[in-house]
Parts: structure tokens; sequence; C-alpha cells
């Protein structure tokens, strides 16, 4: 155990060292230093496993410290705050700063010592593996959309300044659904590793790959150059030596199977003049590709604009959807898997329109979350979901998905309030569904609401967790009661320890922090019951029940 102390009062040293040696014997080697500019510099030289400051050092204090290593260095130590004041106001500024612990010196003995090196050296390692989960892949270990999206907005922002361009290519693997069918889910997880690793050896160290989910892949190629010409000649040669990576055969159960890969490509600051067209005009331009035979590669063409026009005309129709009934609610049980009970239901969003059929709700949530369209639909669907609830005496709870636009619109708790008064339901039958993107822009407004609607009875849950948090101290502060783990951890959780390890940091952390955890996405057996073991009895997934209309549901939970 490597420990280092900053401590300006020798007799106090004394004290800690002491405690130290009784807990580690001769597995302690401690570094003692009295001052800031000796503690940044050990930290930089060296490797520690725990870091304690004390808070008043002369003029400097530790608080002062902890940040400016934060800001520094990358460290991963974890860094505790000794003090002689027992002050709850220190406390927070300390796990604000980036403390995993606050100790008060006189109330220091060896076993409060330890339990506290103890106990943050499994936060600081849940912390790390969940921050590598909300930047990377869980299969494949490539960057995630979140992490892509930010080198992305990057590099489009210094081609603007130096009216330069660059360059940015949409993969999509060919038939791969049929490949997952016929050789099964495993096989084709075998083949997305396969396909990453053989694209990530066809690009230069600069370039950076990411998957997206599924079979997707994108790629930005740091190729800044002022003659976009130039630009796509130099990723068309980056195109064939993928293609010719990925048409060697890769062997399942002694057969050759070979994959090929349809590619769209775009440059940037024109024709895509946001990050966020980059990747749409990429993905047009893939699909252009998937439906003039496959295999091959096209950049965006100003024809291709024609599909985005047919986005904007789905928008048209999404506005008119509420008008005419297009929408109704499904619902899916969330049980306590050891007794198989129903605890709640999600009511989940489907829109059926007459020209288009069933449009599913990733094609269509998001062209509502770009305009307001998604805060009257919002606002539909919470009081459909209550009005249905009142159908259903015997269900103990519901749960309501709500966007980032409708959770920042102000009519969301008077819609509540109103929906709940007219139906006569008690507000602890309701749990609100949000993302960590309810938290970028004005976090304290964003606690404000939920405190005020925690303070009427209402619950959170924090859904696809995995993407966002890279700090467990601000999730401590943050009004939780349940974190949902991501659907794509539990589907993968059979996969090998790596993705084992990261559904059991994360039930560790609901906990550690006394905030419930429920699997989604929970399809066998298998999931089931390594969720039970690990900690979590809460499941929601196909294995128990699909989404349900409201009549099938209430037959439903008169079988459990």
């Amino acid at each position: 155990m490597k420990v280092l102390l900053l401590e300006d009062d020798e007799d106090d040293f004394i004290i800690a060292a002491d405690l130290l040696s009784e807990i580690y014997g001769s597995d302690l080697t401690l570094d003692w230093v009295s001052q800031k500019e000796q503690a940044l510099q050990y930290v930089q030289e060296n490797d520690y496993d725990v870091l304690l400051f004390d808070q008043f050092l002369g003029k400097t204090q530790g608080l002062d410290v902890i940040r400016e290593i934060n800001e520094l260095t990358t460290i991963s130590a974890p860094m505790i705050l000794l003090t002689g004041l027992d002050d709850r106001e220190i406390d927070i500024q300390a796990m604000n700063a980036g403390a995993t612990d606050y100790l008060v010196k006189q109330k220091l003995d060896e076993s409060v010592l330890e339990r506290s090196i103890r106990y943050s050296l499994k936060q600081k390692k849940a912390e790390q593996e969940i921050e590598h989960m909300a930047y990377h892949d869980a299969l494949t270990g490539l960057p995630n959309r979140l992490l892509f999206m930010q080198h992305l907005t990057w590099s489009f922002e210094m081609c603007k300044r130096r009216n330069k361009s660059s360059t940015v290519l949409f993969i999509d693997l060919d038939n791969f659904k049929t490949i997952n069918d016929t050789l099964g889910h495993s096989a084709g997880d075998q083949l997305l590793v396969h396909v990453a690793n053989r694209i990530k050896s066809s690009l230069r160290a600069e370039d950076l790959v990411a998957r997206f989910g599924g079979d997707e892949f994108v790629i930005l190629l740091n190729q800044i150059d002022e003659d976009p010409d130039e630009i796509q000649e130099n990723a068309k040669i980056v195109v064939d030596k993928i293609q010719a990576a990925l048409r060697e055969p890769v062997t399942f159960d002694g057969q050759p199977l070979v994959i090929t890969p349809s590619i769209g490509g775009v440059n940037y600051p024109k024709p895509a003049d946001t990050p966020e067209s980059v990747i749409k005009y990429a993905d047009t331009a893939m699909y252009n590709v998937k439906s003039a035979g496959r295999d091959s590669f096209t950049f965006f063409s100003a024809e291709m604009g024609e599909a985005i026009q047919q986005q904007h005309q789905m928008e048209t129709k999404l506005r008119f959807a509420l008008v005419n009934q297009e929408f109704h609610l499904v619902f899916q049980p969330i049980l306590d898997m050891k007794n198989m009970k129903i605890v709640s239901a999600e009511a989940l969003i489907r829109w059926e329109n007459p020209e288009l059929g069933n449009i599913p709700p990733l094609d269509f949530i998001p062209i509502a979350e770009k305009s307001n369209t998604i805060i009257e639909i919002g606002e539909w669907v919470i009081t459909e979901a209550i009005e249905n609830l009142a159908l259903l005496p015997d269900l103990p709870c519901m749960s309501i998905n709500v966007s980032m636009k409708q959770f920042k619109a102000t009519n969301l708790v008077n819609c509540l309030k109103q929906s709940l008064s007219k139906h006569q339901i008690e507000p602890n039958r309701i749990l609100l569904e949000v993302t960590e993107s309810i938290f970028v822009d004005d976090i304290e407004m964003t606690i404000a609401k939920m405190n005020e609607l925690r303070s009427l009875g209402i619950s959170f849950a924090l859904d696809d967790f995995g993407t966002g948090f890279s700090s467990l101290t601000q999730l401590k502060h943050l009004p939780i009661d349940i974190l949902k783990i991501d659907k794509s951890f539990i589907s993968e959780l059979t996969l090998g320890n790596k993705n084992s390890a990261i559904v059991k940091s994360v039930i560790l952390l609901g906990n550690e922090l006394n905030i419930k955890v429920i699997g989604e996405g929970v399809e066998d057996e298998s999931q089931k019951d390594f969720l039970i073991k690990h900690g979590t009895d809460l499941g929601q997934g196909y294995l128990f029940s699909k989404p349900k209309k409201i009549e099938e549901f209430s037959e439903f939970c008169k079988t459990l």
C-alpha cells in the first residue's frame, strides 16, 4: 500500500503514520510532505494507492490541492481529506472537489481510517469502470457515440476556424441480421469484435473509429486539408483498405464467412454544416449504398438530401398524430425476479400512421425531440398513463418516460398534478424515468424541480444508465431513487468477464448509494440469475413479458 500524506503538523503526521503502520504493517510505503508544491510533484512522479491531505496547511487548504490535482493530472488514486473541524459544509465541499471521503482527526482511529481507505478504493475502482463504460462500447472496447461526438465537435470547430475540411465515414455491415439469425448472437458478437479490430488496423493512429450500436461503425479521418477533392481521394484510399480487410474470410465452426460493408462518407464543414448533420449525411450516404445493392462506397450528394426531406415529411405527420389519435400506449411489467411479483409497469408509446404503418419509437422520438412536438406528446403520455393506472388498482407503480425538453418545460409539474387529481391517484404510484441528458444544462434548476416533484411523493429513475457520468460524487448528490442498467449491457452479459464486471459495478454503486437497480432487457434465465446473484432482484424484459396493450396487460397481471 503506497500512501502520500500531506500534513504540516509533525505530531499529526506521527499519529497518522502509526495508524497506517498498524493497518498495513510491512506492506506500507508512506511518503510525507508538508507543502502543496511537494505534493503536486510527488503525485506526478509516483503511482500512489491513496492520497491523504490535511485541510489546513498554513495559507493553503487541502481542498485547493485536491482541486488542482484533479485539474492538472489524470490521477486515479482516491483522495481523503483530514481536518480538525467536524463541519458539514467542508464535507460537502470535499465531495464536490473530488475527495472520496472526509475524516475528522479527533475521531480518527485504526478502524475508521482502514474503513475509509477500503471504501475509497472500492468507490474509485467502480468510478473508473463506470467512466470507461460511459465512453466505450462494452463488446468491442471501441469509443462509443458519446466519445466520438466529442472528438467530432472539436475537429469540426477547428476546420471552421482554419477554413479547411475533413471527413467522416459511416459503415454498416451487409446482411448482418441474417448472419446473427443463422449462426446465433454469440457468433454475431464475435464477428463484430473481428470487424472492429480489422477496421482499427486499417486506420492511422490519429484516426478514430467508434461503434454506434448494432453493426454500425463510424470513422473520423483526421486528414485536415484545404482541398475537399483531395480529402475525398484520401478517404477512398482508406475505404479501399477497410473493404479489403473486411472481405478477408472469417472462420466460424470450420466454415468461411465473408463480410461486406456499405460505407457512406461526407466532408465537413461543407456540405455538412453542424456535427449532427455530419452524422446524418454520412448515414444518408450509407443508406444510399444499401439501396443501390450494398458492398460499396459513396459520398453524400445533394440528391441524397431528398431522404432528409422525407424525414421532414415524417415530422409533419408527427405533428398531426396527436390530433388524429394515432398514438397508443403499451405496458411492460417490472418484476421482483425472486418471487415474480409485478412491482411496476413502464408505459411505452406506439405510433400507427394510416400511410406509414407502425413506426418504431426509435424512428419518431428523435424527430419529435428536435422540435417542441415532444412536449405535447409527453403530456399526452402522462395523462394517458395515469388514466390507465386508474384502471389497474392493484398495480403498485407506473413508470413514465420524460424527455429532456419535456422536463425543462414549465407545465410538467401542473400536468402531473392535474392528472393525478383527476383520477385520484397517489403520487407515490408514479415513477418518472429520465436520462442523464437532463443534467447537462442548469443542473441546479433540474435538481430543484426533481425535489419539488419528490416532495409530492413522485420517484425518479435514471434510465439507460452507463452514459454520461464520470464522477460518482455527482451521482451521489442527485435525487435519484432507481438506476436502470442499459439493456445493451444486459444483452452482452454472458460474453465475458468485462461485461460482467461492468454490471456488477453498477449494482455495487446502487447498493453503496442506497439506490435500487433494475436490469433492462432481460431475455434469458442466465441474465436473470446473474442479476439476482449479484445483488439486484428487479428486472424487465421479454423473458417476463413483451409490452402489451392495457387490456392484455390487465389480464397478464391476473396470472401472477
